[in-house]
């Protein structure tokens, strides 16, 4: 029978054979047997294992290969290791104890390890080989912004994965720049609107459009975050909020990067007036 997909999961008739085993073994693992069973009641428990494990094992050598190459993969990945064992579906060289010890291990990995950065003793030289990219993106002709698009990208990549950088702080960088090159476009123009001072200074538009496809590939969602403390940090020290830090905002709005109601929880109730201002 072919496979359907159910909430974008894709359900074979081997995943649901293997989830069935799945939960019968969890029923019958002599492992769990409550205290307040009788001997004779974890007797039957036990022998119905038994046959179990044994059902596993006879299904898997009469079958056809097709379907054995099929099951197995899929058993190893969800059955507990306990039944894997009584089914010899381990390998030779993995012992129960030694897979537990490793699921234990990369549990510990994944759960409980913390990533500590020691900001007085950390490498620097990454982030300012990054910013002398971004830097020099400054003046870039209308023409870069398409034929040299992937070439920004991948240098962009280059750069954080040999120096492994903090992405979070690879965005607030690119922020910081963007805000710049924002500060400056409107320090050098007297138009009345935004439109008509981006179209008077098609070299910032160019670099203006190449930080934010920069900027689409790094991890978007905290971006409301960083922008949030910055605005904190201006109302914190009683200092007027910069023109283009709102510009900013607005302009990765209408490019689809900031959900502005995810920002305003960081706001107060002066800058979230000045935002939403038309």
């Amino acid at each position: 029978k072919e496979a359907r997909e159910e909430e974008g999961v894709v359900v074979t008739p081997c995943s649901v054979l293997v989830d069935a085993f799945w939960l019968v073994g969890t029923l019958l693992d002599p492992s769990s047997s409550s205290s307040a069973l009788s001997k004779a009641q974890q007797t039957v428990k036990q022998s119905s294992y038994q046959s179990f494990t044994s059902l596993i094992t006879n299904l898997l050598t009469t079958t056809s290969e097709s379907i054995a190459n099929k099951l197995i993969p899929l058993m190893q990945k969800t059955l507990e290791a306990p039944l894997l064992a009584d089914t010899k579906l381990l390998s030779p060289s993995t012992g129960q104890s030694l897979m537990l010890k490793r699921l234990k291990k990369i549990n510990t990995d994944l759960f409980y390890r913390q990533t500590k950065f020691n900001l007085l003793q950390e490498e620097s030289e990454g982030y300012a080989k990054l910013l002398t990219f971004f830097t020099s993106l400054s003046g870039a002709q209308e023409e870069d912004c398409g034929n040299e698009r992937e070439g920004h990208l991948m240098k962009v990549r280059e750069i954080i994965g040999t120096f492994d950088l903090d992405p979070n702080r690879v965005l607030d960088l690119t922020l910081d720049v963007l805000e710049l090159e924002l500060q400056t476009l409107l320090s050098s123009t007297s138009a009345s609107s935004i439109y008509e001072t981006v179209s008077n200074a098609p070299q910032h538009a160019t670099t203006i459009l190449l930080l934010l496809q920069i900027m689409s590939i790094l991890n978007t969602p905290s971006i409301p975050h960083l922008l949030g403390v910055k605005y904190t940090s201006y109302y914190t020290q009683q200092k007027p909020t910069p023109p283009s830090l709102y510009l900013l905002s607005s302009l990765l709005s209408l490019h689809s990067l900031l959900n502005l109601g995810e920002l305003v929880p960081h706001l107060h109730p002066f800058n979230v007036w000045n935002i939403l201002l038309p």
